[in-house]
């Protein structure tokens, strides 16, 4: 294997969070984008995953204070996230179990909503939401 084969990846951790039969769906509009997220983000230098992962759900659902983290629900890459490094995103998606009902917003988000498993497909008539978002929320509620 040659270096240019090598692919190179940022690590982003994302967490489903599910109350009950719900999702929660968060809706992103970055730049004029409109598209529907989980809470997460990459790793930062020196922090774990499960630091990660913490770090981003304070910071995206500030109250959000009882959780647990279950399982690893999906790995799901993005190419050409940092095109003038080929660098590729890996989000490692985990469920994450609360009894939140009402979700405080960080500035990173519009709009949120709890979804049904039936729900899910119908998120992409109101915005894009990409493919490991959308599979993710599914495989959280199965």
């Amino acid at each position: 294997m040659n270096k240019k084969d090598i692919k190179i990846y940022q690590i982003g951790m994302k967490g489903v969070l599910v109350n009950g039969n719900k999702a929660l769906a968060l809706l992103k509009a970055p730049n004029g984008r409109i598209f529907w997220d989980v809470p997460g983000g990459r790793i930062e230098k020196g922090e774990t995953m499960e630091q990660a992962l913490r770090r981003e759900l304070k910071e995206e659902i500030p109250n959000l204070k009882e959780y647990k983290i279950k399982n690893l629900l999906n790995v799901y890459p993005i190419e050409g996230v940092n095109t003038n490094e080929k660098i590729d995103l890996l989000l490692v998606f985990y469920k994450i179990e609360t009894d939140l009902k009402e979700v405080k917003l960080s500035e990173e988000h519009q709009s949120y909503r709890w979804v049904s498993l039936e729900e899910i497909d119908s998120l992409e008539k109101e915005a894009f939401i990409q493919p490991g978002i959308r599979e993710s929320l599914k495989l959280s509620l199965k």
